[in-house]
C-alpha cells in the first residue's frame, strides 16, 4: 500500500485497540458462563486480524469534517468490524472454507478443538459453535452501535439486512439451476459487498460528522463504485491468488459454483465495466467538499481497491 492509501486506513491500530478493549471488557459481565473466555478471546483475535477497512473508513470520513474523534466514533468503527467478523464466520461455513485471515476458519478451529477432546460429530460441533460466535459478534456490535443514535442505527440495520438477503441469493446461485445475468450479479455484488464494505461505514462517518444529505449521498455512491471494484478484484484473488499472501482459501468460488462477473462477462466487457466504475468514482471524489490532499488519498484508495494483493 502507498503512503496515501495508508492515510485512509491509518486508523487500524486504534480501531483494533478500542474493539479489543470493548470485547474483553465483557468478561466481568459474562463471567458466570463457562464459554465466555473462549468466545471473547476468539472474537477479539479474529476481528483484528483483517485489514480493518470498514472501521478505518468510519473514522477517516468523520475526520474529513471534524478534527476531534469522540468515543462514539470508535464505538461505531469497532461495531463495523464486529459485523464483518460475524458475516465472515457465517460465509466461511457456507463456502466450506478452511483458511481465513491466515488462520483456520472459526468453524475449523472448533472442529479441531472437538477432535482434541475426542468429541462426537466434530464437524457439526465446529459449525454450531462458530455460528454462536458469529451471533455474539452481531450482538456486541449492535451494543456498540447503539451509542450513535437512531439515524446511524437505522441506516446500518437496513444495510446489513440487505447483506443477508444478498447472501441468500449468492447461496442460491451456487446450488440452483437458475443462471444469473450481468445485472443480477452486479446487484448481488452491490448489496453483498460494495455497500456494506464502503458505503455503510463512510455514510456512518458522514452522518455523525453532521454533513448534509448531499454529501452523504456522494459517499453512498462512491462507496458502491469502490466496493464493486473491490469485489471484482476479490474474484481474481480467489481464482488465482496465493493463500499465503491473501490469507484465505483459494478457489472456493469455483468449488461452490459461484456465478461471478468474470463467469458471465467476456474479459473485454468486464474491463469496460471496471473502467466505468473507475471514472464514476474519480468524478464523485472530485465533487466532495474536501481538501486536495484528501482527494489524493481517496484516489489512492480507489487504486488499492483495483490492485490489492490480499
Amino acid at each position: 500500500m502507498t503512503a496515501l492509501t495508508l492515510a485512509v486506513l491509518a486508523y487500524k491500530a486504534k480501531v483494533d485497540a478500542h474493539l479489543t478493549s470493548s470485547v474483553l471488557s465483557l468478561r466481568k459481565e459474562w463471567n458466570a458462563h463457562p464459554w465466555t473466555e473462549d468466545a471473547l478471546t476468539r472474537i477479539s483475535k479474529f476481528a483484528v486480524a483483517g485489514k480493518t477497512v470498514r472501521g478505518s473508513l468510519v473514522v477517516y470520513t468523520y475526520n474529513l469534517f471534524r478534527k476531534e474523534t469522540p468515543d462514539v466514533v470508535w464505538d461505531v468503527a469497532s461495531a463495523m468490524e464486529l459485523f464483518q467478523s460475524g458475516l465472515l464466520i457465517h460465509d466461511d461455513i457456507m463456502d466450506r472454507d478452511t483458511i481465513r485471515r491466515s488462520m483456520p476458519t472459526l468453524h475449523s478451529q472448533y472442529e479441531q478443538f472437538a477432535a482434541s477432546q475426542k468429541g462426537s460429530d466434530v464437524s457439526h460441533f465446529g459449525e454450531s459453535q462458530a455460528i454462536n460466535l458469529a451471533d455474539l459478534c452481531y450482538f456486541i456490535g449492535f451494543r456498540l452501535l447503539s451509542s450513535a443514535g437512531p439515524a446511524v442505527t437505522h441506516m446500518v440495520t437496513t444495510e446489513l439486512s440487505v447483506v443477508a438477503l444478498a447472501q441468500m441469493q449468492d447461496v442460491a446461485g451456487g446450488h440452483l439451476t437458475k443462471t444469473y445475468e450481468k445485472n443480477d450479479v452486479i446487484d448481488l455484488y452491490r448489496h453483498k459487498t460494495a455497500r456494506y464494505t464502503f458505503s455503510m461505514p463512510m455514510m456512518a462517518g458522514a452522518i455523525m460528522a453532521g454533513t448534509d444529505t448531499r454529501v452523504q449521498s456522494s459517499f453512498e455512491r462512491l462507496g458502491e463504485s469502490l466496493g464493486l471494484l473491490f469485489q471484482i478484484r476479490d474474484d481474481e484473488l480467489n481464482a488465482t491468488g496465493d493463500t499465503d499472501v491473501t490469507g484465505k482459501s483459494a478457489g472456493s468460488d469455483a468449488t461452490n459454483h459461484k456465478q461471478t462477473l468474470s463467469s458471465v462477462l467476456a474479459a473485454s466487457e468486464l474491463e469496460k465495466f471496471r473502467r466505468q466504475l473507475r471514472i464514476d468514482a474519480q468524478s464523485i471524489i472530485r465533487t466532495l467538499p474536501i481538501s486536495d490532499d484528501h482527494i489524493r488519498e481517496l484516489t489512492a484508495l480507489l487504486k488499492f481497491c483495483e490492485e490489492r494483493t490480499h
